[in-house]
C-alpha cells in the first residue's frame, strides 16, 4: 500500500490562447515517508510542454525533479535531475 499520494499536490498550468497545458507541478506539502526507514522532506517534479503550432501538438519539452530526505536517519538523500526533449519528429518520419 502507497500512501504518497495523500502528501502530493498536483498543479496544471494551462496556456488560456490554446487551450493546451503548459506545465504540471507535483509537490509534496510535507514530510512524509513512503516506506520504512526513508523520509522523504522535500519532493518537487515540473514538466513544461511546448506550445502547439501548425501541424503539430503540444509537446514535452522538459522535466525537472529534486528531491530531499533522509534514509534510516544517518544517509542524506538528495538529487536532482532534468531531461531535455529535442528534435522531436512525428512517428513514421524520417
Amino acid at each position: 500500500y502507497d500512501s504518497s499520494a495523500s502528501h502530493l499536490v498536483v498543479t496544471f498550468c494551462f496556456h488560456r490562447p490554446t487551450l493546451t497545458i503548459a506545465s504540471v507541478e507535483i509537490a509534496n506539502r510535507e514530510s512524509y515517508s513512503p516506506v520504512i526507514g526513508v523520509t522523504i522532506t522535500e519532493s518537487r517534479t515540473l514538466m513544461t510542454y511546448s506550445l502547439p503550432e501548425a501541424g503539430r501538438p503540444s509537446l514535452l519539452q522538459k522535466v525537472n525533479l529534486r528531491i530531499r530526505g533522509r534514509a534510516f536517519w544517518f544517509k542524506s538523500l538528495d538529487q536532482a535531475m532534468e531531461v531535455t526533449y529535442s528534435d522531436q519528429q512525428p512517428a513514421g518520419r524520417k
